[in-house]
């Protein structure tokens, strides 16, 4: 382990060397690159605005237009020109071309002698854009820089071109700023891969080989490994290779790997000499452990007592005790759980019994009633049957059910008490369709329904009519389901509506006695129970009038 761990670490700091430096010779390349294009932007900058200069473009578009231009109008071109070396320490000659004819300096030759065919090719294929050159047999001393210049009256069609040659000196940064680390050799080339700039190690290491890339092999041909980082200006397209050679940048790992080394083997012997005595302290309470873990008889494992003189083992025989501990404590509380579900079930079953015996006493009497031709009382046992089983039947273990079912049981409620207080109540049911699929928690209607007849119908003297209504509407967080119960009984005052309301939003109810609220209090804490404290039940009355709640349920929390 200690060998792998070794090699694993020089492994890895020999890369995290080798990546610094790395970052560190790409950032030079870098900055050389921005270097090199914040230098040659300035050529193009002025040769952009010499282009455009209304002057230029005057004389370039008559000779366009195959109209004649005098000698004096080309000499007023001359203080352009010499404006735009003055502004530039760069540059020292620009020239002017009509088509491919020379419009100023006079005694030009054609384009054609000055410049090779290629950079004028490129200049109009790129139809405006700069294109560099590097040094030239006709100049070698100056770099060339080539536009075409696009007439703004023509549709930018090409009316001529513009030549700068440019001082190679604006490149000596490349020699004198950039040659550290020791050996490093930086080169820049042109599109042709001709070398433009050179550091003065790079022009040692490769003698007289010939020009371009494959003289950096060349120069490296004697097997030392070097680092290699290229990069490319965005301005001219010339290409920047920096070398660097890795014995310069990884000299100190020789003296990492010989203290590694060492390390490991003096590590090695150590680890040897205290490896007998370090497992025997911990083999030995650990076999003792494992010998108590498998002695126990019954299926149940049995608690530890030893104590041993190691800690971390005295940990674990902790941890083992308090398995075992929770452990038992769950095997006797899943006993006593099913021991009560046991009960319960059978409780269950017992009294499954009288509903039974109930529901089959009411049907003989439903049909004693029928055959009696006592239609009235027959509906009214019927709906009470309904209204009964529905009570107290299960409704699939969640105690939630469909809003149909649950509107059914309202109906069935009210007929049985339109039976009992004849004349005195009426009542409707009004339900949107598309909400009736949904599914909510069993008898949360039917105790507002209950409450408003008790407290509103039953003291009023005269007709009474109780309005169930549920919609859909919408909310500022959404859909509602809104259900509402509303009757014109007797009413309440404001200050028994205040204090009825302050009672619904106790943690209790404020009386055992069943006076008003106790239902609606049983309700608003079932809705905060199923769909947040937000939920609340909305009570408005007037005295003589009647009252009206309102339930809104959050149309995406409603059960499907």
């Amino acid at each position: 382990m200690l060998l792998v761990s070794g090699r694993y670490l020089y492994r890895n700091v020999s890369r995290l060397i080798l990546s610094n430096v790395e970052a560190q010779v790409g950032e030079t390349a870098n900055q050389i690159s921005a270097r090199l294009d914040a230098v040659l932007s300035e050529v193009d900058t002025l040769t952009l605005q010499l282009a455009m200069d209304p002057r230029v473009q005057e004389l370039l578009l008559k000779i366009y237009r195959h109209q004649a231009v005098s000698v004096d109008e080309r000499l007023s071109l001359r203080p352009i020109t010499e404006n735009l070396m003055a502004f530039s320490w760069a540059i020292e000659g620009v020239e002017i071309y009509a088509d491919r004819a020379p419009l100023y300096p006079l005694d030009l030759p054609r384009l054609h002698d000055r410049v090779d065919e290629d950079a004028i090719r490129l200049a109009e294929e790129r139809g405006g854009p700069l294109v560099w050159r590097g040094q030239i047999g006709r100049n070698p001393d100056q770099l060339l820089a080539i536009r075409q210049v696009p007439l703004e009256e023509e549709k930018l069609k090409g009316g001529g071109y513009i030549v700068a040659w440019v001082r190679p000196s604006i490149l000596d940064f490349i020699r004198t700023e950039f040659s550290s680390p020791k050996g490093m050799l930086v080169r820049v080339y042109d599109e042709n891969g001709t070398i433009v700039a050179e550091s003065d190690s790079a022009a040692e290491m490769a003698g007289d080989h010939a020009a371009g890339a494959n003289g950096w092999e060349r120069a490296a041909g004697d097997g030392e490994a070097y680092l290699r980082i290229d990069r490319r200006s965005s301005v001219t397209n010339w290409s920047i290779s920096i070398l660097v050679p890795k014995h310069a940048l990884t000299g100190g790992l020789e003296l990492f790997r010989r203290a590694l080394v060492w390390s490991l083997l003096v590590g090695t012997a150590v680890s040897l000499l205290l490896l007998g005595v370090v497992s025997g302290m911990i083999t030995r309470p650990i076999r003792r452990l494992r010998r108590i873990m498998n002695a126990s008889v019954s299926p149940l494992p049995k608690p530890n007592d030893e104590t041993y003189f190691n800690f971390e083992i005295n940990e674990l025989n902790r941890a083992y005790n308090k398995l075992v501990a929770k452990l038992h404590h769950l095997v006797d509380t899943v006993y006593e759980k099913e021991r009560l579900r046991n009960i319960a079930e059978i409780r269950l079953l017992q009294a499954q019994i009288n509903p039974h015996f109930l529901f089959n006493t009411l049907d003989s009497l439903y049909w004693n009633l029928v055959a009696r031709g006592e239609e009235e009382s027959a509906a009214m046992v019927s709906a009470f049957s309904k209204l009964f089983r529905y009570s107290i039947q299960s409704s699939g273990g969640d105690d939630w059910v469909t809003l149909a079912d649950e509107i059914e049981h309202i109906r069935q409620y009210l007929t049985v008490m339109q039976y009992r207080l004849r004349n005195r109540l009426s009542w409707d049911c009004s339900t949107d369709p598309d909400c009736l699929p949904l599914r909510l928690p069993k008898l949360l209607i039917q105790p507002i329904v209950e409450n408003a007849i008790s407290h509103g119908i039953e003291p009023k003297m005269g007709d009474g009519r109780v309005s169930v209504t549920v919609r859909k509407a919408s909310g500022a967080d959404g859909p509602l389901l809104v259900i509402g119960v509303k009757d014109n009984g007797t009413g309440m005052p404001p200050d028994k509506l205040q204090a009825l309301r302050k009672r619904l939003d106790n943690p209790l109810p404020a009386a055992e006695t069943p006076t008003r609220g106790i239902g609606l209090w049983n309700v608003q804490q079932r809705i905060r129970l199923f769909y947040g404290r937000d939920c609340r039940l909305e009570i408005a009355s007037i005295p003589g009038e009647g009252t009206t709640v309102t339930m809104k349920l959050p149309w995406g929390r409603v059960a499907p």
